[in-house]
């Protein structure tokens, strides 16, 4: 009996049925396959997709989780920068008026517009804290 031959565009199909149903048998009853086929083909499909960018994924997942790192990076030197403005600020505020009280310095800022974050519950907090470094 000759082989049959498919074509790569029926592969492809067949693999992304496949991966949403999660149940090669499925698809391969559907299509008239051997299981065993079906299953071999989204195994080497998986195995292409790690060697070529390390996830396990589709193209359009692979470019999704490329932004998302992107992004990632982008936000962490963004919080690095902030965690260094807010440490330069509160050495300068001890330096300046080391007697002032968090609460205190939290109000005047407040007062000239900056917003107060769910951070802090300055009633609860009203003179219990002091800057300390």
């Amino acid at each position: 009996m000759k082989r049959k031959r498919y074509t790569q565009e029926f592969k492809d199909q067949v693999i992304k049925e496949s991966l949403e149903v999660g149940n090669a048998n499925i698809v391969a009853r559907k299509h008239d396959l051997s299981a065993n086929m079906v299953s071999r083909w989204v195994r080497e499909h998986k195995n292409q997709n790690k060697l070529a960018s390390g996830f396990p994924y589709s193209n359009g997942h692979n470019q999704s989780a490329k932004a998302l790192e992107s992004e990632n990076e982008k936000l962490k030197k963004l919080l690095g920068e902030k965690d260094l403005e807010i440490a330069i600020l509160k050495d300068l505020v001890k330096k300046t008026n080391p007697q002032l009280k968090i609460i205190e310095i939290a109000s005047k800022w407040i007062a000239k517009g900056y917003c107060a974050t769910w951070y802090y519950d300055w009633s609860d907090l009203a003179g219990q804290h002091t800057i300390t470094g």
